[in-house]
């Protein structure tokens, strides 16, 4: 008995990872219309390449695996709900893929500490709130806020990259959810603010000022969609330095 469930689980685990961790297309092949130029990045439902369409323009293709074609489905659907400037474009799809805007630069984790400016720290802190608030304003809560999900690109602007992070938000939005995503978006500021030419003291004033706003907001949504309160909370270092670097 015991010997066949070792057996099961060899080939299962064979099955997934011949799945999972085959290897990446190869360049020059050929997906749809575009052909693959390389690879960017893998997880456990799908590759993203660089790809080049006919008329010459790059974009990244997130190629699901067969096993995940029903989540090419969901990212799609949200993809055509959400329609701002901040998160990640999808211009084509099928019905393994999507095809979105390449951007240029890196995710937040990658990014040299100390390689922004002031202003565009803050910047990106201001658009990383208004990306998750308009979200929320469209019926989608970002549940995986990680550093690794948000880029910096080499205008040193924030892009949200990942579509399938999203979902439709839940009727019952309990207190137990509201702190853990309020420590989760906290957490992703603090290490935005890392990115910034920020002394010691600026940097601990700006942590302040997110957590007056977590003390003020008597639900999750406000702290992401009014974005007037969060902008009162850091009023004073905003204009102060927006001053200085104008």
């Amino acid at each position: 008995m015991i010997k066949r469930l070792y057996l099961l689980l060899f080939f299962t685990l064979l099955l997934v990872s011949s799945v999972v961790f085959a290897e990446p297309l190869e360049r020059g092949s050929r997906i749809g219309q575009y052909s693959v130029i390389r690879l960017l990045g893998k997880g456990s439902m799908a590759e993203v390449y660089l790809v080049q369409a006919p008329d010459k323009k790059r974009y990244a293709l997130k190629y699901f695996y067969p096993k995940s074609v029903d989540e090419a489905l969901r990212e799609q659907s949200i993809a055509k709900s959400l329609n701002s400037q901040d998160i990640v474009k999808m211009y084509d799809s099928g019905s393994s893929y999507i095809v979105m805007q390449y951007i240029e630069g890196d995710t937040i984790n990658r990014v040299k500490k100390g390689s922004l400016t002031k202003k565009e720290t803050l910047k990106a802190i201001d658009t990383l709130v208004q990306s998750i608030g308009y979200a929320l304003s469209q019926g989608y809560i970002h549940t995986d806020l990680w550093p690794k999900n948000f880029f910096i690109d080499k205008k040193k602007q924030l892009k949200v990259i990942d579509l399938g992070s999203f979902e439709l938000l839940p009727e019952d939005r309990s207190l137990g959810q509201y702190c853990v995503y309020v420590i989760a978006l906290k957490n992703v500021i603090g290490d935005l603010i890392e990115l910034g030419d920020f002394s010691s003291s600026e940097k601990q004033e700006l942590l302040d000022a997110i957590d007056e706003v977590q003390q003020r907001s008597s639900d999750y949504e406000l702290l992401v969609q009014n974005r007037a309160v969060i902008q009162a909370a850091i009023e004073s270092i905003w204009t102060q330095i927006y001053t200085q670097t104008t």
